[in-house]
């Protein structure tokens, strides 16, 4: 008569069954080895029971830490690093905006580095009035995963509330300020 546990399939049980019966009136010496092997199946079972149920939390703080926040504002023009790694990294399918940017994005660039052309948004400088109240309902909406747009100054409480909405739409909104 064996105890099985929780976790034994019926596959493992059909199989210590046969075990045992082809063992019954063997030597000592072959239970021996039966009960080695048995064990050693069992420690790499719950060996991959702990992995499985101590590696996911781990993924989950790891990918966490790497996570931009949700507003990232940059006085330095020149350094997009953090922006085209944060695209090229987004594996949601909404758009990205990009309003009022001092050019035009490179798309064959974009391509290049697996930004699909058809997730790209531009909203060109002469079409936009009020750069923070587009920026503000573009977040609200949460039809975008990205929100890039370039102001002159963005002060604390701007900060705040752009934060807030983003977060709410689980979006992320670059900021370049020539200031």
């Amino acid at each position: 008569m064996f105890i099985y546990c929780a976790k034994t399939t019926q596959k493992h049980r059909v199989r210590i069954n046969k075990l045992h019966k082809s063992l019954e009136n063997q030597p000592i010496e072959m239970y021996c080895c039966y009960i080695q092997c048995l064990f050693k199946q069992v420690i790499d079972m719950l060996t991959n029971y702990i992995q499985t149920k101590i590696q996911q939390p781990v993924n989950d703080l790891i990918s966490k830490e790497q996570a931009l926040p949700h507003l990232t504002v940059s006085y330095d023009m020149d350094n997009y690093y953090s922006l085209l790694s944060h695209i090229a990294k987004d594996a949601e399918q909404r758009w990205i905006l990009f309003i009022a940017p001092p050019g035009k994005p490179n798309t064959s660039f974009m391509q290049q580095s697996g930004i699909l052309k058809n997730r790209i948004i531009t909203v060109p400088q002469n079409k936009v009035d009020d750069h923070s109240q587009l920026l503000k309902s573009a977040l609200k909406s949460g039809n975008y995963s990205t929100v890039i747009t370039w102001l002159t100054d963005c002060d604390k409480t701007m900060q705040d509330q752009l934060t807030e909405l983003a977060k709410k739409t689980d979006s992320t909104c670059f900021i370049y300020c020539t200031q």
